[in-house]
């Protein structure tokens, strides 16, 4: 009897032993949540909740329809009942074309499938999914919205319905520990870890410019969105900026202004630097003359365009004296004209700038005033130690210290640069965008 009760211990100890090491071992195969990321030329992260909460003051402000569906609340409550983790971030990619989204995807961190599996049952009462099948996996299709949805244990892929067998292969084959090293860097990136959304860019479009990588965040007020950026170049940078300057102050109905004060005394001397062949690509189809200019241009430059200028044009007129014979009579009169004005900072080479300038065509004279290819005629005050365009008559007043920023407006929107410090091969700078203007143009009927 003891006999038999030994041996079925150790039969059931060697059985626990057995099943203890199986379970071990196929646990240790399951990879985790970061190892299904897929690699694509957009990367990032976001997290909901925070992202939601920052969006709160904009919807209000603007009164955008269904605003109560992006709020925090409502999305937490969603999560929860639908299995979702939403507490946690929320991890996207894409590629692109032509600086255009061809592939995107979102993939979401699930706490319990079978709420999940349940949550799309209802969804699919409300919105017309398809079933279908991907490497012998259950998805959900939507044809209207060409998106595709596929779930597994602890991870949900929501993408472009194109995009799907791209981006479900590597999350559903994925092994323990397989993350890329570049999802790795990305996470482990302490830089803009307080804001609710951050990207990675490499494109070999940016590669061509010596741009190694992109770091993007946002952040929002009631009426904004700030892209905060660093970037990376390959090499060290061309330039640095000055501590101090000059600018031209906005004036009403200002599109466009630049104000920089650089150094540039490495980019003169680097002829196959990135930057340079990037001005040189622009210059090129005028037949700018770079070299010349960058060896007379000092780094300060303030540009202004917008608005309207009066300025006095001579026309001639005929009339009959008092002896009623025709005579030919100037006069002037009053017209408006595109304000105009720009200031560049030279040393003694501005000479064979200007000259070089007249030559190509860029500059052409009009009696006591000069063009500059489209645009108005202007004055032109040459210094010593300057070069100055203007349609006023009076040469534009200078404001001591620059901001280093540049205002364009794209499709009606004043979007401003701001180029804010450099590294040894490192950019970081933020983009304003407005929104008054985007939100008007999508709410329109």
């Amino acid at each position: 009897m003891f006999r038999r009760l030994a041996l079925i211990a150790v039969f059931a100890a060697g059985l626990a032993v057995l099943l203890f090491y199986l379970t071990r071992e196929e646990q240790a195969e399951i990879p985790r949540f970061f190892d299904r990321l897929p690699e694509a030329q957009i990367i990032g992260r976001a997290n909901a909740l925070e992202l939601a909460r920052s969006l709160m003051s904009t919807t209000y402000n603007y009164q955008i329809p269904l605003r109560e569906f992006i709020s925090p609340e409502f999305i937490l409550g969603q999560g929860k009942a639908n299995g979702l983790d939403v507490q946690s971030p929320v991890y996207f990619f894409a590629n692109q074309s032509e600086y255009e989204l061809k592939d995107w995807g979102v993939l979401v961190n699930v706490r319990d499938s079978s709420k999940l599996s349940e949550g799309l049952v209802q969804i699919r009462k409300v919105f017309p999914f398809k079933d279908s099948i991907a490497y012998n996996k259950p998805i959900y299709i939507n044809s209207v919205s060409d998106i595709a949805i596929a779930y597994g244990r602890d991870w949900l892929l929501f993408c472009k319905r194109r995009s799907l067998r791209l981006f479900l292969e590597r999350v559903m084959f994925a092994r323990k520990n397989s993350i890329s090293p570049r999802w790795r860097n990305f996470l482990n990136n302490q830089s803009f870890t307080d804001k609710a959304i951050v990207a990675n860019v490499e494109d070999d479009q940016l590669s061509e410019y010596g741009i190694q990588d992109m770091l993007v965040s946002a952040t929002n007020d009631s009426n904004s969105v700030t892209l905060h950026s660093e970037i990376s170049f390959y090499d060290t940078l061309s330039f640095s900026l000055k501590p101090n300057g000059v600018q031209l102050l906005p004036q009403k109905y200002t599109r466009r202004m630049i104000n920089v004060n650089l150094d540039i005394s490495r980019l003169r001397n680097r002829p196959e630097d990135a930057v340079r062949k990037l001005i040189k690509k622009v210059g090129d189809k005028v037949s700018f003359p770079l070299n010349d200019f960058l060896n007379s241009w000092e780094g300060n430059m303030a540009f202004r365009q917008g608005g309207y200028e009066l300025v006095k044009e001579p026309y001639i007129t005929t009339e009959l004296d008092e002896n009623f014979n025709i005579t030919e009579v100037v006069k002037y009169k009053q017209v408006k004209v595109s304000g105009f004005s720009m200031y560049l900072s030279t040393n003694h080479h501005s000479k064979t700038l200007t000259k070089r300038l007249f030559e190509k065509g860029i500059l052409t004279r009009e009696e006591n005033k000069i063009r500059m290819l489209y645009a108005p005629a202007m004055y032109f005050r040459p210094t010593d130690t300057s070069l100055c365009f203007h349609t006023s008559h009076y040469r534009p007043s200078l404001t001591p210290n620059s901001p280093q920023s540049v205002l364009w407006s794209i499709r009606r929107v004043p979007v401003t640069f701001y180029l804010d410090s450099t590294k040894t091969h490192t950019v970081f700078g933020r983009v304003l965008i407005p929104l008054d203007r985007v939100v008007d143009d999508q709410l329109e009927p």
